[in-house]
């Protein structure tokens, strides 16, 4: 028997290998805040990131963040804790931010991340943006707490000449309220948030006992705040990264719509007119502190100094400055007194004062730059600088001294106690467990070994 059945036609298959997308390394964790004020950190973003694999900072950055550098001193401090002496330029603009950013974008495959950092800006700003220590708002934490935000760590936080909150307009706090301890960038033992030392939170929904800045020291505080938040903010909206010649035509146009001499405009700062030259002609950067005081006697922000062509354009306002300080000069004229500095610094010099003071200190302490000084008394400089330097070589030859004695004498009484004197030993009997980075206290743990007869 015969069966008549019409015959059903398949689709066809395709059956070659589809294109798989490549696999991060690690989580492609969002980063918080991007194109906004209170754009993360790096090293919040770092904390979280390791927070999320469930591993300790160190190892992160040990294992997986260090194999990724190029710079061999930075492999170097990989492999220490916290990093060392490197951690607070990892949020700056400098290699060190550089070569974190490259490592975690290949780690993620993100391609956002120096945004968590201040390298848009590095043309035009200075390098020592960064605050040696931890400044955070406690209001802030304790409103994240509670409405169940997550707990990061703003980048503008970490910009030295930033004190106050953006949101709350108090006073950043820089230690902790418990333990009084400053607190590093990095720490393997840190929760966001808490304070690493003691365990504590750092949030605080009372700030009734938090200090009151004056109105006029306020409202610099708070022009500075949103001017270096701006630049945060227009990082991520930016079309190509200015450069230093973009100061350069800024201060020129500066000077061209004010009608301002060179001489003026060194006399408005209080600064040197050779200074101010080498702004002009592009040779060098102003620090953060002129190029804001410039953008507030303009009332202009420093973004608008940076990304527009000409945004000097308010002359009535400028006109009203200058009228106002004619009076109370805003930044008065500096003389240089021949006699006067002549005579002070040779009471420096007979002074014979322990520890000597640096030419600089001692620049500074009678009121004059260095550079002018340098030009007029080269001899007395060189004096001052050559005892100063003797002193410094002297103090570090005692202290390597001291160092060594330390570790030899506790190599011993470990070895006397039946405990091996491993570095590792000794790291947690010194009072400076990090001395025993140097060379010469791992030459003298050494010796002292070969002495016992244990190497």
């Amino acid at each position: 028997m015969l069966f008549n059945k019409e015959k059903e036609i398949y689709n066809f298959w395709d059956v070659s290998i589809p294109e798989i997308p490549s696999r991060s390394r690690l989580y492609d964790l969002d980063p918080i805040g991007i194109g906004t004020p209170f754009v993360e950190s790096l090293t919040s973003y770092m904390y979280r990131l390791a927070d999320a694999h469930n591993v300790n900072l160190y190892k992160l950055i040990q294992k997986e963040i260090g194999r990724y550098f190029n710079k061999l001193y930075l492999q170097g401090h990989a492999s220490e804790r916290g990093c060392g002496s490197i951690q607070k330029y990892i949020n700056s603009s400098g290699p060190v931010a550089l070569e974190f950013v490259q490592a975690l974008e290949d780690l993620t495959l993100r391609k956002d991340l120096m945004y968590l950092t201040i390298l848009s800006w590095t043309g035009v700003l200075n390098k020592g943006l960064i605050r040696q220590y931890k400044a955070w708002c406690p209001l802030c934490f304790e409103e994240w707490k509670v409405n169940n935000k997550p707990i990061y760590e703003p980048l503008y936080w970490s910009l030295g000449n930033i004190h106050l909150c953006l949101v709350h307009e108090i006073p950043l706090k820089e230690e902790c309220p418990y333990c009084k301890k400053k607190l590093l960038y990095l720490h393997n033992y840190l929760r966001l948030g808490f304070c690493y030392s003691c365990n504590s939170w750092l949030g605080d929904e009372i700030h009734a006992d938090f200090p009151s800045c004056s109105i006029l020291n306020f409202e610099w505080e708070k022009f500075v705040t949103e001017s270096m938040s701006k630049l945060l903010e227009m990082a991520f909206y930016l079309n190509k990264m200015p450069t230093k010649y973009k100061v350069k035509s800024a201060l020129n146009n500066f000077m061209k719509s004010r009608s301002l001499k060179l001489t003026e405009f060194s006399n408005l700062l209080n600064l040197n007119a050779s200074t101010v030259c080498c702004w002009t002609k592009g040779t060098h950067i102003p620090s953060i502190e002129y190029l804001l005081k410039i953008c507030q006697l303009s009332n202009v922000s420093l973004y608008s100094m940076f990304a527009e062509e000409n945004p000097f354009v308010n002359e009535d306002l400028f006109s009203l400055i200058l009228e106002n300080n004619d009076s109370k000069r805003l930044i008065s004229n500096r003389t240089f007194d021949y006699e006067k500095v002549k005579s002070e610094l040779e009471a420096v010099i007979i002074s014979n004062e322990a520890p000597p003071p640096s030419m600089a200190q001692v620049a500074k302490n009678i009121s004059c730059s260095l550079s002018t000084v340098k030009r007029h008394f080269p001899e007395y400089c060189k004096e001052i600088s050559t005892r100063y330097l003797r002193y410094r070589t002297e103090e570090k030859e005692r202290r390597i001294d001291e160092i060594c004695k330390e570790v030899e004498m506790l190599t011993k009484k470990l070895h006397a106690e039946g405990i091996y004197p491993s570095r590792r030993s000794l790291r947690k009997r010194l009072v400076n467990p990090n001395i025993m980075f140097k060379k010469e206290a791992r030459e003298t743990w050494k010796k002292t070994l070969r002495s016992l007869g244990i190497l």
